[in-house]
């Protein structure tokens, strides 16, 4: 019994420096991003300030962009109020949902094989895949990473039903599915719901279907999803004009439907898969997924291969419906990660029970290479938009109490982040078009060309400091 809570206690160990590892080290070290990430923190923040957690603002006015429902919001703005409004504040959630969902493969891994060391071959993979780690997943401040949890929790919950002959259980695992569905709908909308496919697909497989429908939990978890998701979009809909319209065109006719909303060409239905090899997102392992599929297939039936089934047929469910949308965006396959660690995983635990060195050995090998990648990118020198930098260099020198005009003519949100922040810093800045009056004496940031060449075109300036695309000026006078 003690040779067993060791093996508990080392296995937690290296569970965990792993996974600080590749989702928590060096977290805050990439800036901003300019679109997404740095515009939920916009709205996180707003929320903060306007305390007011149904409706989504940005930039002081309803957000109609972001017609999303605001779970992951209130994830980042609790983050924030405890971290600050920066990177790692509005990182932190995605991050620790990353872990969640690492920490429930694991679980599900020890209740499959029953061994604490084989278990972590699903986690591990996990944790490995760049794809999942990397950029607009989870160690940047978006709904994916958020996302995937709830559905890789509403599938293991129902896994859990079908594996279960008591009523009182099987109560419970439905309810708690329900819950899980209603808040990944409440993090990302419709995409909540890709898994359900699959796993209808699962209940009739396993003959399940009509009792389902017979179980006083199904009601209940039906009942509570109606009350969250659609209880919520009935109430943003009625504090905000325009919001149902919204919803109609950027989440249900929007990005499924039509592939110009945010891509350019149609897309090829494999596009996904093809980027797990050609930007090396699920890079050595996609190459063991078909061989692990086939391999659970033939093997023989235990309650590994059953978790091995059940995620296959998942996995073909958000496959496809990824395949069928219109935009493809790269970050969109984030759901399918858990499931595809899920299949090689428990491949390799059947393999490992069989031929128990050279399986290891042959994961060592398999896992060392994605994973360094991972760890190489999290430290690599910072990408993106260099304002916040900029700003942070002028705050500390001769220029810490400038009022600042910082020129933007596009939704460049990474810059109004980094104005916030310094605004929240106790500085003075104000965000305005090159057309918009600036007196002399001035200072005046860009941090694009064209907008260079607007200031410079109406007014004689002194270059004070320059840092990457970011430039510092003072106004002499007007032109």
């Amino acid at each position: 019994m003690k040779s067993n809570r060791f093996n508990l206690w080392r296995s937690l160990c290296v569970f965990l420096i792993l996974s600080y590892v590749s989702l928590f080290h060096q977290l805050g070290r990439q800036p901003m991003q300019s679109w997404d990430e740095s515009s939920y923190a916009l709205n996180a923040q707003e929320m903060i300030e306007n305390g007011n957690p149904i409706e989504v603002y940005l930039l002081g006015s309803p957000d109609l962009y972001n017609s999303k429902p605001p779970f992951g919001l209130w994830c980042m703005a609790l983050s924030m109020k405890t971290l600050g409004f920066n990177t790692w504040g509005a990182r932190m959630a995605s991050a620790i949902f990353g872990l969640l969902s690492a920490l429930l493969l694991w679980i599900i891994g020890i209740k499959a094989t029953k061994n604490y060391w084989t278990a972590l071959t699903l986690p591990l993979v996990l944790l490995s895949s760049y794809g999942f780690i990397g950029w607009h997943t989870a160690r940047t401040g978006d709904m994916d990473s958020i996302l995937t949890f709830w559905i890789l929790l509403q599938s293991a919950l129902i896994f859990a039903y079908t594996n279960t002959d008591l009523p009182k259980k099987a109560n419970t695992y439905l309810i708690l599915a329900g819950l899980a569905i209603a808040f990944g709908c409440l993090t990302k909308g419709i995409a909540g719901i890709t898994a359900l496919p699959g796993i209808m697909a699962w209940l009739i497989y396993k003959r399940k279907l009509k009792a389902i429908f017979l179980s006083k939990g199904f009601y209940i978890a039906l009942v509570s999803f109606l009350t969250l998701v659609i209880g919520y979009y009935w109430l943003r809909s009625n504090l905000t004009p325009g919001y149902w319209q919204a919803v109609l065109q950027n989440e249900i006719g929007g990005r499924f439907g039509r592939q110009d909303f945010l891509n350019k060409e149609s897309l090829p239905f494999y596009f996904y898969f093809e980027y797990m090899i050609t930007q090396d997102r699920f890079f050595v392992w996609i190459f063991l997924l078909p061989l692990s599929i086939v391999y659970i297939l033939i093997s023989k039936p235990s309650a590994k291969k059953s978790i091995g089934l059940f995620s296959i047929f998942v996995f073909a469910s958000i496959s496809i419906l990824l395949a069928l949308s219109k935009t493809k965006l790269e970050w969109y396959d984030a759901p399918l990660y858990p499931f595809m660690a899920i299949i090689i995983g428990i491949s390799f635990c059947i393999l490992i029970e069989q031929k128990t060195k050279i399986s290891t050995l042959l994961f060592i090998c398999a896992f060392s290479l994605p994973f360094y990648k991972v760890v190489s990118n999290n430290v690599s020198a910072p990408k993106g938009p260099a304002i916040g930098s900029f700003l942070r260099q002028i705050r500390s020198g001769a220029h810490k109490k400038d009022k600042i005009y910082i020129v933007n003519s596009n939704p460049d949100f990474s810059l109004f982040f980094y104005a916030k922040k310094d605004r929240l810093n106790g500085n003075d800045n104000t965000v305005v078009f090159p057309t918009d009056p600036m007196s002399n004496g001035s200072y005046i940031i860009t941090n694009q060309n064209p907008r260079d060449i607007d200031v410079n075109n109406l007014y004689n300036l002194e270059l004070v400091r320059t840092y990457k695309e970011c430039k510092y000026y003072r106004i002499l006078s007007k032109k």
